[in-house]
């Protein structure tokens, strides 16, 4: 998400086994976010759902400051 826009993905995500945990998985997907000036100080956030999250909404998020600099 950009602030309240949920971003797509550029391409399925991947999955794949941890090196040291084969019985783990770790994914990842990646999207392209314009770098605009309207932008700046705007919320980045990554949100993963799964069953396996111990909370109501089976899901962990990260958020991050949109902050380009030239």
């Amino acid at each position: 998400y950009v602030g309240e826009t949920e971003v797509r993905t550029l391409r399925p995500q991947v999955n794949s086994t941890e090196i040291d945990n084969p019985r783990t998985w770790a994914t990842y997907s990646v999207c392209e976010i314009m770098a605009e000036r309207s932008r700046y100080g705007q919320p980045i956030r990554c949100v993963a759902i799964h069953p396996a999250y111990d909370n109501p909404t089976m899901s962990s998020s990260t958020e991050v400051r949109f902050d380009v600099r030239c």
